[in-house]
């Protein structure tokens, strides 16, 4: 009887152990790393519009119109007591989903220095691709560089050739909701959800990843030629620990 008793205890005992490893795994899913080597500090979005002539045509104005989407993300260092430095941060595994299927996505990384000229130069679409940002002692968006005790990166999502304007009347252009109302289309068109993985490697091997979330474009084009969004509550973002 006392043999029979002890197997009881013992097989609860053990149902006990599974039930609080299943709550530690389930609460880890949904709320991650607790304390990060470095965190998510801003975001800023700025959305535009803007053109590309085809050159010398039979019209005046023959232009592909694109719907430009500049992001802005940095990250600060986290609260850990162990101090450790940044390796390398990577976006990848972009999905772009539109309400309206539009002109071609592409993800564009920075080629030059900061301002109108930033993406001159950038034709390598990194939609399949990894943009990586490698630690170093400064910040340089140009070559892709994070100061490596936090930093700002960028990079830009283009709707290329969205539509295209041709005209012999106008004397001016302007890349608004004027020349999006022009080749028929609305700011429910130009909608799109866009997911994007960070993974945060450190000095350490440690690896840290997380996935954000948000909507292209921000505010109204069909109102402003430029609209901006910052964000700074990453309360809803989980990073887990992984390994590569």
């Amino acid at each position: 009887m006392k043999n029979y008793l002890k197997k009881i205890l013992f097989g609860l005992f053990i149902l006990l152990i599974l039930f609080i490893a299943l709550l530690i795994i389930v609460k880890y899913n949904e709320e991650g790393e607790k304390s990060l080597p470095f965190k998510l500090s801003k975001i800023v979005i700025i959305s535009t519009i803007d053109g590309k002539s085809k050159g010398q045509t039979d019209t005046i104005w023959d232009i592909d119109i694109n719907q430009i989407n500049d992001l802005y993300i940095s990250f600060d260092e986290g609260d850990r007591k162990e101090k450790e430095i940044i390796e390398s941060i990577t976006f990848n595994n972009f999905s772009i989903n539109q309400s309206k299927k539009l002109g071609e996505i592409k993800i564009l990384a920075p080629t030059g220095d900061f301002g109108s000229t930033m993406y001159s130069n950038s034709t390598e679409n990194y939609f399949d691709k990894d943009i990586v940002y490698n630690g170093g002692e400064t910040n340089d968006l140009k070559k892709l560089q994070i100061g490596n005790t936090g930093g700002t990166t960028a990079f830009r999502i283009e709707m290329a050739n969205i539509g295209n304007f041709k005209s012999n009347d106008e004397t001016v252009i302007s890349y608004d909701g004027s020349i999006l109302q022009k080749i028929g289309l609305t700011s429910e068109d130009l909608k799109a959800d866009v997911n994007v993985v960070i993974t945060i490697k450190t000095n350490k091997n440690n690896y840290f990843r997380g996935n954000i979330e948000f909507q292209t474009p921000v505010g109204n084009l069909m109102e402003k030629s430029s609209c901006e969004k910052v964000i700074e509550d990453f309360s809803n973002i989980v990073f887990k620990r992984v390994k590569e």
